[in-house]
């Protein structure tokens, strides 16, 4: 299976400023930061850490929205954690299996109140994803853990990779969809989660990524978040939230 990467970072290209099979060290534009590249896959480099979660970031409303019948169909997926949020366009019902995408939304909270995923959008400024859609692809539109009262706390760019995974693991199984064309595509925020799914996980046949953070410490250092940071901010809950170092 081939995968491809496509990654539209947001404002700035990268720039290698000394390299070796060690480590490469990257220039964020702009911010005075440099990010060393591990070597090591963001699953191993996981391995053995545990992120500390100090606050809560979110508190969404729940109000989860009915979407037209013929749009989307509002679900829920399984996870370790428990069940979450989803939308999905529906059934076709022609007895086919068809290539399907994950669309993970940009900005901060879940779906509650994003009537905006199905009502008509500007061309110029069309952040719903719709058209994967309208292309006929089966489209997924989950939420992850500690939005939408959905189980657990959010992470912002951490324990969402695996709700991302259970996303697909449930997508597969869906008897109209073609579990070997699975794509996941993202903007802003959510181009930051497919940026690091492409590092944590090959399930996917393709990852779009659209305007992502490449270095989330350059990000919060450089002005003002709309959400609190959750973690204990050192280095490494940094360095494994960030797809530059990866």
């Amino acid at each position: 299976m081939r995968f491809i990467k496509l990654s539209l970072l947001a404002g700035a290209l990268f720039s290698i400023v000394a390299c070796s099979e060690a480590d490469d060290v990257i220039d964020i534009p702009d911010t005075g930061h440099q990010v060393t590249v591990s070597q090591q896959s963001l699953r191993d480099a996981r391995s053995g850490f545990t992120s500390h979660i100090i606050q809560k970031s979110l508190n969404d409303s729940g109000n989860l929205l009915v979407p037209p019948a013929n749009t989307y169909v509002l679900t829920h997926y399984p996870t370790k954690l428990g069940k979450m949020a989803a939308y999905i366009t529906p059934d076709p019902k022609d007895g086919k299996r068809h290539p399907a995408i994950i669309w993970i939304h940009g900005g901060y909270g879940g779906l509650s109140d994003s009537d905006y995923l199905w009502e008509p959008q500007e061309r110029d400024n069309d952040q719903s994803g719709s058209a994967f859609r309208k292309a006929g692809l089966v489209e997924m539109l989950p939420s992850f853990r500690g939005e939408d009262r959905n189980p657990g706390s959010y992470e912002m760019f951490y324990g969402e990779l695996e709700d991302i995974e259970a996303a697909y693991d449930w997508l597969a199984k869906q008897s109209w969809v073609d579990p070997d064309r699975i794509y996941l595509a993202g903007h802003s925020t959510g181009g930051t989660r497919v940026l690091l799914s492409s590092e944590y996980s090959d399930k996917f046949r393709a990852y779009f990524s659209l305007g992502a953070i490449p270095d989330l410490k350059a990000r919060v250092e450089g002005g003002r978040m709309v959400v609190p940071v959750p973690f204990e901010k050192n280095e490494q809950e940094y360095r494994l939230r960030s797809p530059a170092t990866l």
